[in-house]
């Protein structure tokens, strides 16, 4: 006879890729969302958009210079996803 098999606590790839509990994933994009809904953090995610989201680099930028904007570009879209998350998952509790 053998031991017992525990089952692992349930988990979910997130938006970043990672695999955490439903709950920690939930709560990190709660979290995105109390941080940049309103006031001084609306403005600075609208300030990252603008530097990222709404920049277009011309046809001079470097391979180095693509990649390093590409990565903003994907923080700050990681940011509005999380946020659209958290939205959702209020609206099924509702």
């Amino acid at each position: 006879m053998g031991t017992p098999q525990t089952k692992a606590p349930p988990s979910v790839v997130g938006i970043d890729g990672i695999r955490r509990s439903p709950e920690h994933e939930e709560q990190i994009s709660e979290a995105m969302l109390a941080t940049f809904s309103d006031g001084p953090g609306a403005r600075v995610l609208a300030h990252l958009r603008a530097v990222t989201l709404n920049r277009v680099l011309g046809p001079g930028a470097s391979d180095a210079e693509l990649r390093q904007h590409e990565g903003r570009r994907e923080l700050v879209a990681q940011i509005m996803q999380r946020m659209d998350h958290a939205r959702a998952a209020r609206d099924r509790r509702a």
